[in-house]
Formats: structure tokens, sequence, C-alpha cells
């Protein structure tokens, strides 16, 4: 009885077709998560020029002193086109997600100095005060949908003036 065997040109077409098959199969999953993973990350990628910590000594610090003790973060907004839902703050002992207003814990003050609301303003300033002292800040931005994107941090140093 004589065996016939498949010719190597058809076993290696048939193992091209099975190969381009999968790598069909699997980019069709494969490519949407990633697309998807990515999305977040890319509108982090925008806003992080636009956000900062205001490197003031009067409304970027720690107070320290009995009685007064309290940490203050001034953020300021470049950009009126940024769509942000709130302001992300991490101190030594907390953190802190800003979005409702008023906030239980934290104060605001606007450039003036004036009680202002938790919102951050397009192309401006909010001062936020926490009643902790903490020789450092990581500020982030939380976008509409949740996304916290980490903006900045940064080393304080003790308030020189008090803010009146």
């Amino acid at each position: 009885m004589k065996k016939k065997g498949v010719s190597p040109v058809i076993a290696t077409v048939l193992i091209v077709m099975i190969t381009v098959m999968a790598v069909g199969i699997l980019a069709s999953f494969v490519i949407p998560m990633i697309e998807d993973m990515l999305e977040g990350s890319t509108s982090c990628f925008e806003v992080m020029d636009h956000i900062e910590i205001v490197d003031d000594i009067q409304y970027t610090c720690y107070n320290s002193s009995a009685g007064a003790e309290e940490t203050r973060v001034r953020v300021r907004r470049a950009m009126e086109d940024v769509d942000v839902d709130g302001i992300y703050v991490e101190l030594d002992f907390e953190t802190y997600e800003i979005i409702e207003d008023p906030h239980p814990k934290v104060d605001m003050l606007d450039r003036d100095g004036d009680e202002a609301n938790a919102k951050l303003p397009k192309a401006g300033a909010r001062t936020y005060i926490f009643d902790e002292v903490s020789e450092r800040v990581e500020v982030g931005i939380i976008l509409p949908g949740g996304s916290i994107c980490e903006i900045e941090g940064k080393n304080l140093n003790e308030c020189r003036d008090p803010i009146s």
C-alpha cells in the first residue's frame, strides 16, 4: 500500500493561511482593547501642560504655627478649553478629591483672597486650604468620567505671610 502525504508547497500555504487568520482574529480583539486603554492616557497628556501648581511662598506653602496649622496650594489652569471635573490633592496624611461645592474639609479662595467655589476657573487660579501640615503636595486633575491624571508634585516651604 502506497501512502500519500501533503506536498511541501501545500503545507507551507496552509501554515501561512492559518497564521494570517490567527493574527487577524487576535488583532480584532487586542487593537480595540489597547485603543480604550490609551484613550485615558491621551486625555491626561493633553491636560498636563495646562494645569500647574503656582510656586508662591504665600499661596503654596504650609503653616505649622500652633492653632493655625494648614497647608495651602494654589493651582492655575492656563487654558479655557481643558475640561476638568475637579482637583485631586494628595498631602502627607490624606488625599482629597475636590469635586463637590462646598467641600467639607477644604476652604477655597480666588485670586483676590475671597471665598470661592471648588471649580477651578477657566484660565485662572484657585487656592485650596487644608487643615493639616504637609511638606509635600501632589496635584492632579479629575477628568469627566472620573479618570485622575497626576499633574505635578512640589515640596513646600513655611508660609511667609498669612492670607487675611
